[in-house]
């Protein structure tokens, strides 16, 4: 049987893609999460040597996705922040394909969004935001979301995106809700309009669409507790449901990984983190798209699965 991420099955397959999730290096020792998994903090460069050595080797992928926090905030000060992602950067860099990222709260604990945005390379099309979307082959989309675009962290306290996330995450706070956590963030008016826009131009384009962001939308994907997801992530998933041709999303941010279907058919994988994979062990994964379903093949602690969907209709569906 043939290795699903391997570049004979490729050239059968519409596309392949990396993804690795949750690097967050730091020069700091060991140390155990709340789970009482050991955070090999600084195998994090070996991680990222890997996973591109993998990717490189590979030889077909169409991209690559960083899915986040890829400094963590035990870094200590904004100049170690700073010149962490920076080496982290410039390591994904050497990757054959191009490799796209989205924030994650550690990126903007100690940073400025600006000066994240400007290490990550992230191109958006408004001025001093992080989502974007691409199309990696015939009738395939792939929408980026920030997961940061309202935060407590990463904006000065006057900024207006700082102060709707305060009210936010307050209102949250009084709805006892358990995912109002300082660790999420949410997503602007703005960005669920674009988003909108971009989910209604793919379909009106016969396109399918895949999803990446660091916040999980699924409260169900998470092998943990469940409480590490997006703050309106409700409102973000009415605007996925209102189409028919959002197949699959990818996050982290949940180390332990996860997957959920939801109502709406939609897949929601979450990446396991290189953090938490043992010292010298690889971490990250390979995904091939065929016309009927993903093949994702994991790499050290990344579970490998298949996601399965169903051909697009004929006829748009109707949306209010």
């Amino acid at each position: 049987m043939e290795d699903p991420g391997s570049s004979s099955v490729c050239e059968e397959a519409q596309f392949c893609f990396g993804l690795i999730a949750d690097v967050q290096f730091a020069d700091i020792p060991n140390r155990k999460s709340g789970f009482g998994v050991v955070r090999h903090h600084r195998d994090a460069p070996n991680k990222v040597l890997s996973a591109v050595k993998a990717w490189n080797e590979h030889g077909r992928l169409a991209f690559a996705v960083n899915l986040g926090d890829t400094i963590d905030y035990r870094c200590g000060s904004s100049d170690a922040a700073a010149a962490t992602l920076q080496r982290m950067t410039d390591m994904l860099a050497a990757s054959h394909c191009p490799v796209y990222s989205v924030i994650g709260n550690h990126d903007v604990y100690w940073l400025p969004r600006e000066h994240v945005i400007g290490t990550l390379r992230i191109e958006s099309p408004l001025p001093a935001a992080a989502y974007y979307d691409f199309s990696p082959a015939v009738g395939w989309r792939v929408v980026a979301l920030d997961s940061f675009d309202l935060s407590l962290s990463g904006y000065p306290p006057e900024h207006e995106h700082r102060q709707a996330a305060q009210r936010m995450y307050a209102a949250g706070l009084r709805s006892g809700e358990a995912h109002f956590q300082p660790f999420n963030g949410g997503v602007s008016h703005a960005q669920l309009a674009w988003l909108d826009g971009v989910l209604r131009r793919a379909r009106a384009s016969g396109e399918r669409v895949l999803l990446v962001t660091h916040c999980p939308l699924s409260p169900h994907a998470s092998y943990g507790v469940g409480d590490a997801v997006l703050w309106n992530y409700e409102q973000v998933l009415q605007q996925l449901h209102k189409y028919d041709n959002v197949v699959c999303c990818f996050y982290g941010h949940e180390h332990m990984g996860g997957y959920a279907i939801d109502s709406a058919g939609v897949h929601h994988v979450v990446v396991e983190a290189a953090l938490e994979s043992p010292q010298g062990a690889a971490s990250h994964a390979v995904a091939t798209v065929y016309a009927d379903r993903i093949e994702v093949a994991g790499h050290g602690n990344v579970r490998s699965r298949t996601i399965r969907f169903s051909p697009l209709c004929s006829e748009e569906p109707r949306t209010h």
